[in-house]
């Protein structure tokens, strides 16, 4: 008889109990390393992809807004009694808290139907964001 137990003719007892008892001592200062550098990694990925994320909503929401924007403007102009004339302006209004820019143009396509378009851009900025485009009738 051992220390540890019987051991028989296989041997296999004495191997299992020598293999527990290795498995006692925990993990190696090498293996405990390698396991965080690979939470790091993991960490450091999620932490990039949550920016990423962040950065697309901010700029779906503004080309939301500018197109929300250009199509109240087109709808402004439909409203009024008179009809434009043609030429093309440019103006600076306040919309959801921000400051954008917008050029209206104004065209006669033919003799019954005027083309109002309007490109809608942040104050800021010079990219058009939005562009909304109609056709109106006589008064």
């Amino acid at each position: 008889m051992t220390a540890r137990g019987r051991r028989d003719n296989s041997g296999w007892r004495w191997t299992a109990l020598r293999a527990h008892a290795r498995s006692e001592h925990g993990l190696t200062l090498v293996e405990t390393l390698i396991a965080l550098a690979i939470m790091a990694a993991v960490v450091t990925a999620i932490a990039a992809l949550v920016g990423q994320t962040a950065q697309q909503y901010s700029r779906t929401e503004e080309i939301l807004l500018a197109g929300t924007l250009a199509d109240n403007l087109l709808i402004e102009e439909l409203a009024r009694p008179d009809a434009p004339s043609e030429g093309e302006d440019e103006g600076v209004v306040e919309f959801a808290g921000r400051e954008w820019a917008f050029v209206r143009r104004i065209g006669a396509p033919d003799r019954e139907l005027v083309q109002i378009s309007i490109d809608v851009r942040r104050a800021d900025e010079t990219r058009v964001l939005a562009s909304s485009t109609t056709l109106r009738g006589p008064s």
